[in-house]
């Protein structure tokens, strides 16, 4: 069973927010009751067993407005009918009927009033608020939690970048690996093709050119070897690689 004094602390933090107070808890287990009224202040204090520091924590309370104890509902009913039964002054009897005033002689319009000065004092802000100590030290540990909360994300995301750029530079030198040892089987393969077919040397395959201007092997084979093809593209057609290739068989098994 809970103790006395925590069921007095318990009845105490919920009349204080029945009486619009704002109650906060501190990391350090601590209770902050801030006033309806800014102006009025904090009152900080802790759930003790002493009864002593239950009535110091009180009595700081109603110093700043609070009521306790609390007035029950009976009270509150009384003061609600006092109120509504009060008797009010009759109005006949304590106000004066005004005199009928006499008609004035109608005289020319006054003079338009000048502009006031208007004249305001300087306005000055308010003086900031008293912070204790302990309140410095929550405030500054707070600030500490969440910039250890934001290097911590910042760090994961870095981490996390690094190995996906390293796990991408691995996957580009294992297909740059790849690409040559394609390159390296496809020229062995076209040498064993050469040498299967008997092919001679290129320069004996050379057709001449016809009288139309279409280049002649050997200046398509150069063409090929630069980057260019005929209509003078940076990379040559797939018809014009595969006509030459055709046609250098054909002219082979030919002699």
């Amino acid at each position: 069973m809970a103790s006395r004094a925590a069921k007095d602390w318990k009845a105490l933090i919920s009349e204080l927010r029945a009486q619009n107070w704002v109650v906060e808890d501190t990391t350090r287990g601590h209770h902050k009751a801030f006033a309806p009224e800014k102006s009025k202040g904090i009152v900080t204090f802790s759930e003790s067993e002493d009864q002593h520091a239950f009535l110091n924590t009180v009595k700081a309370l109603q110093l700043r407005g609070f009521e306790w104890p609390a007035p029950s509902k009976k009270d509150l009913a009384g003061q609600l009918r006092r109120l509504v039964l009060a008797p009010q002054p009759a109005r006949g009897l304590l106000e004066e009927e005004p005199e009928a005033e006499e008609p004035e002689e109608e005289a020319a319009p006054p003079a338009p009033p000048s502009a006031p000065v208007m004249r305001t004092a300087p306005i000055t802000p308010p003086p900031p608020a008293e912070v204790s100590e302990e309140q410095a030290v929550d405030q500054a540990f707070a600030s500490l939690r969440e910039a250890r909360l934001y290097h911590s994300l910042a760090m994961a995301e870095f981490l996390g970048k690094q190995r996906a750029h390293e796990e991408t530079a691995r996957q580009l030198e294992l297909a740059r690996a790849e690409l040559s040892s394609a390159a390296h089987s496809l020229a062995t393969s076209k040498d064993a093709f050469d040498k299967v077919i008997g092919a001679p040397p290129l320069a004996e395959t050379v057709a001449p050119a016809r009288k139309r201007g279409r280049p002649t092997n050997e200046e398509r084979a150069r063409r090929a070897a630069a980057g260019r093809d005929e209509d003078g593209d940076d990379e040559p057609s797939s018809t014009d690689v595969n006509a030459l290739e055709i046609e250098a068989v054909v002219q082979r098994g030919g002699r």
